[in-house]
C-alpha cells in the first residue's frame, strides 16, 4: 500500500526526524494503551530506534519517575535525558506562577503540556494559560509562540476566545512557552448537544454560530487547521453573535479555541509557523481534510469547511464518518483520502434530505467542490432553518460515476474490457445471423425461380 506523502519514508535530518517523533508520539497519546504496539509498528516501520524512543516517550507520559530514572542512569533515549528534566509538567504538579499569572488550578493535560485556570491582577479577571512541555521546546516554537499573540490579537469576535498574551516564564527549572486566553467555562460542543438533546434545527444553528466565528478568522488570514469539537466550547450568556432563527436557545453561545496551529495566509507570518512545514501533519486525524493528510503545502481555508462539515456529520448522527479504531495511521490516512463514507441519510433515515446534502458538499473530497468559504456553508445552513431553496446541490450521477472510475481504474478497465468483447461477440454474432439469412433468402430466391422454370 501506498503511504501519503505527510508519511512516505525516513526523514534526513535529526530536526525532521524530531518532529515525526513528536508527530507519532501525539498521535500515540490518544490511543488506548493496548493500541499503542500496532500502531508504533505501523507508524514507525522499519524504524526501530524511532519506534523505542516514542515508546519511552509514553512510558515517561504513563509513568514520569520511572522514566527519568532510566534517563539519569543513561539507559532512556538521548531525547528523554536532554529534555525530560524535573519540569513541573513532567513530574504532574502544579506550579504556583507562571509569568505574571496566578495558578489556581489544572483544567487538563496531554501529550503537548497542560492548561491551568490563573489569576491575572492587572487587569483583575480569571484566565487560561496554556503551557508547552520542556521536551517540544525549541526556538522556533518559542518564535511561533511570540507571534500567536499578534496573530490572534485580530481576532475580536464573540464566537472565538481572546488571546491576551504570549511569552515564555520559568515552570521548574525551564524556560517555557506560554499562552494567556479567555477562560471558557462551558460544555464541549459535542457535550452540549448531548446533554442537551439538541433537535437537528438547534445543531444547524449552533454549528452556523461557529462558522461565523470561523468566517471572521479566514477574513483575517488565519486558518485553524484543527477545528474538533473539543476545540468549540458551548457558554451560556445574552450575548450572542446574530443569525440565531427565533425559538433557539438564545443563550447558548460557542467559543472556538485553540488556534495554536493556526497559520497566518499572509507570507510574512506563514514562514515562522513550526506546523506548517510540508510532510507534516497537523489536526486530530478524524476531522482532517483530504489534503491535509496527503501533506500539501497549499491547504487553504476549505481544510476547515471540511472540518466544520465532519462535525455536523457528528453531531447529527451520533458518531463520526470513519470509525478509525484499531486502523494504522497510514490506512487511516488512505481511507480519508479515496474512501466515502456512509451517508448521512443512510445513518439517519429521518433527516431532511437537504441537509443530507449541505453535509455532504462541506465534506467533499474535492475541496474545489466544497463550499467556498465558512460564509457559505453558514448561509446554506440559515437558508435551511427559513425553509429557503438551499445552493449545494446533490452530486450528478456523472460525477459519481467519473469518480467511482478514478479510484477504481483496474476495475473498472476490466469492465470495459469485457464489454468491449461482448460488444464485439455481439456484433459478430449479427453480422453472421444476417450473413446467414441472407444466404438463405439467395437460395430461397434460387429454388423458387428454378421450380418455375421446370414447370415452364
Amino acid at each position: 500500500m501506498a503511504q501519503p506523502p505527510a508519511l512516505r519514508g525516513l526523514v534526513v535530518s535529526e530536526r525532521e526526524r524530531y518532529q515525526r517523533l513528536k508527530r507519532i508520539f501525539e498521535e500515540a497519546c490518544d490511543l488506548p494503551a493496548p493500541d499503542r504496539a500496532a500502531y508504533l509498528a505501523a507508524a514507525c516501520g522499519e524504524d526501530v530506534g524511532l519506534r523505542d524512543e516514542v515508546a519511552a516517550m509514553l512510558a515517561a507520559e504513563d509513568d514520569p519517575d520511572a522514566a527519568l530514572q532510566e534517563s539519569e542512569r543513561g539507559v532512556g533515549p538521548e531525547i528523554l535525558a536532554e529534555e525530560m528534566s524535573s519540569s513541573v509538567l513532567v513530574t504532574g504538579s502544579v506550579p504556583t506562577r507562571i509569568g505574571r499569572y496566578e495558578i489556581v488550578r489544572e483544567i487538563g493535560r496531554g501529550g503537548m503540556g497542560a492548561v491551568y485556570e490563573a489569576e491575572q491582577a492587572h487587569p483583575r479577571r480569571r484566565v487560561a494559560v496554556k503551557v508547552i512541555q520542556s521536551a517540544y521546546v525549541s526556538s522556533e516554537l518559542v518564535k511561533r509562540f511570540r507571534h500567536e499573540a499578534q496573530l490572534l490579537g485580530q481576532l475580536d469576535h464573540p464566537g472565538i476566545a481572546r488571546v491576551y498574551e504570549a511569552g515564555t516564564a520559568e515552570v521548574g527549572r525551564d524556560q517555557l512557552p506560554y499562552l494567556a486566553m479567555e477562560l471558557v467555562e462551558g460544555l464541549r460542543l459535542d457535550e452540549h448537544a448531548r446533554a442537551n438533546g439538541l433537535s437537528c434545527r438547534q445543531i444547524l444553528e449552533l454549528v452556523a454560530l461557529v462558522c461565523d466565528a470561523v468566517q471572521h478568522a479566514h477574513l483575517r488570514g488565519i486558518i485553524h487547521r484543527d477545528l474538533k469539537p473539543p476545540n468549540v466550547l458551548v457558554k451560556h450568556n445574552t450575548e450572542v453573535s446574530g443569525g440565531s432563527a427565533p425559538g433557539t436557545e438564545a443563550s447558548a453561545q460557542p467559543k472556538v479555541l485553540d488556534f495554536g496551529v493556526a497559520r497566518a495566509t499572509d507570507a510574512d507570518l506563514a514562514v515562522t509557523t513550526v506546523h506548517t512545514r510540508a510532510g507534516q501533519v497537523v489536526g486530530t486525524l478524524s476531522y482532517m481534510s483530504p489534503e491535509q493528510v496527503a501533506g500539501r503545502t497549499d491547504v487553504d481555508a476549505r481544510c476547515d469547511v471540511y472540518a466544520l462539515g465532519v462535525i455536523l456529520y457528528e453531531l447529527l448522527a451520533q458518531e463520526r464518518p470513519f470509525d478509525f479504531t484499531n486502523i494504522p495511521m497510514v490506512e487511516a490516512a488512505r481511507i480519508i483520502a479515496q474512501d466515502d463514507p456512509t451517508s448521512l441519510g443512510a445513518r439517519v433515515p429521518a433527516l431532511d434530505p437537504d441537509v443530507v446534502t449541505i453535509v455532504a458538499k462541506a465534506m467533499e473530497k474535492d475541496r474545489e467542490r466544497r463550499y467556498r468559504s465558512a460564509a457559505e456553508l453558514a448561509d446554506d445552513l440559515r437558508r435551511y432553518l427559513r425553509s429557503e431553496p438551499i445552493a449545494a446541490r446533490p452530486a450528478s450521477a456523472t460525477y459519481l460515476l467519473r469518480r467511482y472510475a478514478r479510484r477504481h481504474r483496474t476495475a473498472v478497465a476490466g469492465m470495459v474490457a469485457t464489454l468491449t468483447v461482448l460488444v464485439l461477440g455481439l456484433i459478430a454474432s449479427t453480422v453472421g445471423f444476417v450473413t446467414a439469412l441472407k444466404e438463405r433468402d439467395a437460395k430461397t430466391s434460387a429454388l423458387e425461380t428454378s421450380d418455375a422454370v421446370t414447370e415452364f
